[in-house]
């Protein structure tokens, strides 16, 4: 963690931040959720940390909530509440991930999605532009091959 809160890389290597612009349609939300996580394909898993739900209103937090519970009775996953704010996902889960990753990104909440070797994430941010941070060049490239279309925030 950063001094403002955020997840970050503390490390020598050089990390490259990508600025993703919130999606505008539902077919960006959806889009987004779907590159995301091809981008990330690992053979490790993923996690997904939803950092903060309770933005909006109750009835908004109830609603996401819901579904994503709907989602992991579906997938036959461990039952979810809103204390359980961190979900793993195996490598042959990206489904279930991209289909619960599409509810922080349509309402908007604060969440991050670590692939499971740790050298990238994405953050969603409901108050700045979210991002996705590596130290992969690899990556990089994909990234900006994609459908996604990033602007490089900073390399450090």
């Amino acid at each position: 963690m950063d001094a403002s809160g955020r997840l970050s890389f503390q490390t020598t290597q050089q990390v490259t931040e990508l600025r993703l612009s919130p999606p505008a349609t539902r077919e960006a939300v959806t889009a987004l959720a779907v590159n995301v996580v091809g981008i990330l394909n690992t053979e490790l898993g993923w996690l997904l940390w939803l950092k903060d739900f309770s933005i909006w209103s109750d009835d908004t937090e109830e609603l996401g909530w819901n579904i994503i519970d709907t989602f992991a009775r579906i997938a036959q996953q461990p039952e979810l509440n809103t204390d359980s704010s961190a979900m793993l996902y195996e490598p042959d889960e990206t489904l279930s991930l991209k289909t619960t990753l599409v509810v922080p990104i349509l309402f908007q909440w604060d969440a991050y999605l670590v692939n499971g070797d740790g050298n990238t994430f994405v953050r969603l941010d409901h108050d700045d532009h979210s991002s996705i941070s590596t130290r992969k060049p690899s990556v990089v490239k994909e990234i900006q091959d994609s459908q996604l279309r990033p602007s490089i925030l900073s390399v450090t």
